[in-house]
This record gives C-alpha cells, structure tokens and sequence, in this order.
C-alpha cells in the first residue's frame, strides 16, 4: 500500500472530514452571508448610488473572500491546539499528505466556490433592491471576466491580482494554524505584519543603497550614472517571467509544501 498517497484512504479521510465539520462549514457560510448582507444592506441605507457600481462589488467580493479566507485559515488545524485532539488527528490512519490535501480541498477549494455562490446570491439582491432605489443599471459582476473592472491599485488594472493575494494569505493562515496551535489567527496576523516591516524596510533602506537609481518600467531599467547622463538597461527576459511566476503561482504553493513538512514533523 502506498504510505504516501492512497485513493481509498484518502476517500475515507474526506468523508470523516466532512461528516465532522459540514456544521462548521454551514455556520462560516452563514455568517459570510450575514457580513455581506449587513455591509451591503447598510450601503443601501445611504444615498451614494456608486456604492454599487461594478468596482464597489468587485470590492465587497475580494475584502470578504480574504477576511473570512484568513481567519477560516487559521482555523484548519486548530485540533493541534489540543492535546487530546492533537493526539487523535495526529494517530489518525492516513498520512500527512493526506491529511493536508483534504484540508486544503475543503478549507480553500470548497470555500472558495462556496462563498462566490453566497456572495453571488446577496450581491444579486442588493444590487437589483440598488438599481430600483437610485434608478440605476448596475449588473452582478461577473468573476470569471473579473479583469473588465480595472483597479487603480495596480499598474496595469489585472483585478485578478487579488486572487493571487488571498490563496498566497490563506495558505500563510493555514500554516500558521500548524505552527501556532493556540490563537493562530493573532500571531499568524502579527508573523505577516512583522515580515511585511522587514520587506519594506529592505527594499528602502538596503536596495536603495545596491540598486542602481533610475526609473523601472517593463523589464527596463534606466539608470542614472554620476555624469547625469542616461543608460538604458533591459533585464534577462525570463527574470521577470519568473519572478512574477512565483509571486503569483508559487507563494502559495511553497506555503503548502511547508505546512505539509511541518506536520510530518508532529507525527514523528
């Protein structure tokens, strides 16, 4: 028998998740509903008919898929904060593979679909109840074109950035629900505050000090020698392929594979 990965080991894992966390499940996408309704609910109150608008939804959808993402997160492992539990889930027959697949499956995939569908049913309504108010034609965004609401927050308008961000968020809350088996959540949020510091800290103070001053603009640097006179250098072409490669695809995913380390390690 595979120790690694087995189908029917695996099969019988999801189902014993499911079976003992589907009223977890029901309650997480019953109070998603509620803050989108009551957010929602309170900006029809006011009399600003923008708050509906495409870019307001696109807005509303992202805040609450990342906030309610991180701290379900966080969440994933919490049997590890008790010693009886931990035992159990620890002693479980499947292995750690296993064990995190399913995890992930249902703590992100499964959420993810599910709060779309949650988020679609309350945006629908308020955006129709917003367009009979104020006299408007909004429509439902669509997330699957999710690209056709540019954001100001990045240069070159790809909404679709902010998936990037909340499945690179998540996987960091899921694993630091295994390496922080009591109030996750907060030292998970501190743990990414401090780094997020250290980050710019580094590119302000050290880079400014390496990197050749000049102005950065699609894989080309101009830079600025002493002499005040201009110099044209254009980066490998497939270094800024790959660096946004991992920054979009592999964040996340090397988040796992740590997760999937770590509690190997508490098994031993």
């Amino acid at each position: 028998m595979n120790q690694l990965f087995n189908t029917g080991r695996a099969w019988l894992m999801f189902r014993k998740y499911f079976g003992e966390n589907k009223k977890a499940y029901a309650l997480l996408f019953l109070a998603c509903g509620a803050s989108l309704t009551l957010l929602m609910g309170v900006n029809l109150s006011f009399t600003n008919a923008y708050l509906f608008e495409e870019t307001a939804q696109v807005m509303y959808y992202f805040a609450g898929m990342i906030g309610w993402g991180c701290l379900s997160g966080s969440l994933l492992f919490s049997d590890l904060g008790s010693k009886s539990k931990a035992i159990n889930y620890l002693l479980l027959p499947a292995s750690s593979l296993e064990k995190l697949v399913c995890t992930v499956l249902f703590g992100i995939v499964v959420y993810f679909i599910g709060y779309t569908l949650i988020f679609y049913a309350v945006d629908f309504t308020m955006v129709s109840l917003a367009n009979v108010k104020f006299k408007t034609n909004w429509s439902v965004i669509n997330v699957f074109t999710i690209n056709l609401y540019k954001s100001k927050l990045f240069e070159d308008g790809h909404t679709s950035y902010f998936f990037h961000i909340y499945f690179g968020l998540q996987a960091f809350f899921l694993l630091g629900s295994i390496y922080f088996p009591k109030y996750a959540f907060f030292k998970t949020a501190i743990a990414l505050v401090l780094i997020w510091v250290f980050a710019i800290l580094y590119l302000v103070i050290y880079m400014k000090n390496v990197v050749t001053p000049g102005l950065y603009h699609d894989g080309v640097l101009e830079a600025f020698d002493p002499s005040g006179r201009n110099k044209i250098v254009r980066l490998p072409g497939g270094l800024e392929g790959t660096v946004e490669f991992f920054f979009k695809y592999a964040v996340a995913v090397w988040f796992w594979v740590v997760a999937y380390y770590r509690l190997k390690e508490k098994e031993v």
